[in-house]
């Protein structure tokens, strides 16, 4: 229990101390009180051995056998099942440089150097296209390649290509990328593209015209022969075959007509969007996902959420620490009080807190209608049985009459044209 609570309060407090500082630690500090942890952990490590073996000499070797034997087995699994390659690929690369292996480190904090007009190194820009040869011919990283299956921890790739060596789509498709393909590069040119839009509406309606004349001869015709066929008992077989043709005909005519429909609606709104000026659009119409400016808002919610990303995993420990020391109902009382705060703070750091009341909600309530039906089906199974098939007899009566009475409701007659 102690080295469990050292530990949450060691992060607790090593994470406070991470944001109160307004700049990182340099790598040679960051080096240092590494390996001071480290020293420090084996020399612990070890008086803990010391003072944990006892016995005879052939027990206290025994021990210590197991304690190496259980290194030694556990350093060749990892190796046998590359495993030190998976979680830290980056270490073999970079074993021969003094201290740990760390890839690279990389700050944003604006002091380094600068390099423009009216600093010491000035820079002069230059258009690179597909003939410059650097940004053609090299595919590579700008710096060390770690080999990282996750993406992360990776050195940038050039202009061209992206980290795989393919070529990107920003540089070998711009307009594409940023959405423009589909904007026209003057406002005069969407009134003639309406135009032309019309212009082939209107061809189409003509050929669905005539289309429709067409299938509507063909399908009376196939009609007047079911009437004929249908009279005569040795010409059944013929009269279901004609049937059938009139039915898939009759069919087609009705896709048919509620294409030339929908044509028809479409190159009426074009003529009334022709008939009077376009509104003006957005610039950023275009983008899909704008970057909208950067408010005081989101900078207390990113406070809130770095506070509780420091202090969500030592309460986590200490909440196991209260665990394991409270009795054994006590203890699942206490799981689900943490599970609840746990995931309420979660909801609240991510905005989602009615969302997560609503589903807390249903979910109390069917674990209480689970624990009642259990109970009941202790003491009564009858009941419990005759309850949810009564309620499956109810809801299917009540569907049962409303389509008896959507049936039941008299159809719209169409109107009397003759008696007009």
């Amino acid at each position: 229990m102690t080295g469990a609570f050292i530990n949450a309060l060691g992060i607790l407090i090593g994470a406070l101390f991470g944001l109160a500082m307004l700049k990182p630690l340099s790598l040679r500090a960051q080096v240092f009180f590494r390996s001071a942890l480290g020293a420090f952990t084996v020399f612990f490590g070890l008086q803990l051995v010391w003072l944990s073996v006892s016995g005879t000499s052939l027990t206290v070797a025994k021990q210590i056998f197991i304690a190496a034997l259980g290194v030694t087995l556990g350093f060749w699994v990892g190796r046998l099942l590359r495993l030190q390659r998976l979680l830290a690929p980056w270490r073999d690369d970079a074993r021969a440089g003094a201290g740990f292996g760390i890839p690279f480190v990389d700050y944003a904090r604006g002091d380094g150097v600068a390099v423009g007009p009216g600093r010491h190194a000035g820079w002069t820009p230059a258009l690179i296209d597909d003939d410059t040869q650097w940004v053609r011919d090299y595919r590579g990283l700008w710096g060390l390649d770690t080999n990282d299956r996750f993406g992360g921890e990776r050195a940038p790739s050039g202009p061209r290509y992206e980290r795989d060596g393919s070529i990107r789509t920003a540089w070998a498709n711009p307009l594409g990328w940023t959405g423009l393909l589909k904007t026209p590069p003057r406002e005069d040119d969407v009134g003639d593209l309406l135009v032309e839009r019309v212009a082939a509406l209107e061809r189409g309606l003509d050929e669905l015209d005539v289309a429709i004349a067409a299938e509507r001869a063909a399908l009376r015709g196939l009609s007047a022969q079911l009437r004929s066929l249908a009279a005569h008992e040795h010409m059944r077989a013929l009269a279901e075959r004609r049937r059938a043709e009139v039915a898939e005909c009759e069919a087609e005519l009705n896709r048919t007509i509620a294409t030339r429909a929908c044509l028809a609606e479409e190159r009426s709104a074009h003529l009334v969007t022709l008939s009077r000026p376009l509104p003006p659009q957005p610039p950023q119409a275009h983008i899909s996902r704008a970057h909208q400016p950067h408010l005081a808002e989101q900078d207390r919610r990113t406070r809130f959420l770095r506070l509780w990303a420091a202090m969500s995993a030592p309460l986590l420990l200490a909440s196991v620490v209260v665990v394991l020391n409270a009795p054994p109902l006590t203890s699942v009382t206490t799981v689900a009080v943490f599970a609840v705060a746990f995931m309420g703070v979660e909801a609240i750091a991510r905005r989602r807190f009615l969302s997560f009341l609503a589903s807390a909600t249903l979910l109390a309530g069917a674990i209480a209608l689970t624990v009642v039906f259990v109970r009941v089906f202790k003491q009564q199974w009858r009941i419990a049985v005759s309850i949810p098939i009564a309620a499956a007899a109810i809801a299917l009566l009540v569907g049962n009459l409303g389509d008896l009475r959507y049936r039941r409701r008299p159809e719209p007659r169409p109107p009397d044209d003759a008696g007009r």
